[in-house]
């Protein structure tokens, strides 16, 4: 046990603080939100003959909002 809090604060004292190694999961939901939605959106707003509500295109826009400043913002 000790070893392992003197290879952790070893760890913390460098620069990029360890976390060169590891994603966190909740920015790789974020991501895979956000590539899904995208994707949901161009071929549901854009590629179909129907085109979707402005209602419905902000609430895709708002999804992806909240995933690139979830992503982007929260370190």
């Amino acid at each position: 046990m000790e070893n392992q809090l003197v290879e952790l604060a070893k760890v913390r004292k460098t620069e990029s603080r360890g976390a060169e190694k590891n994603i966190a999961v909740w920015k790789l939901i974020a991501i895979a939100v956000l590539i899904g939605v995208a994707t949901w959106s161009i071929i549901n707003c854009k590629l179909t003959p129907w085109r979707c509500a402005s209602k419905e295109k902000r609430v895709y826009d708002t999804v992806m909002a909240i995933a690139m400043i979830t992503f982007g913002a929260c370190e």
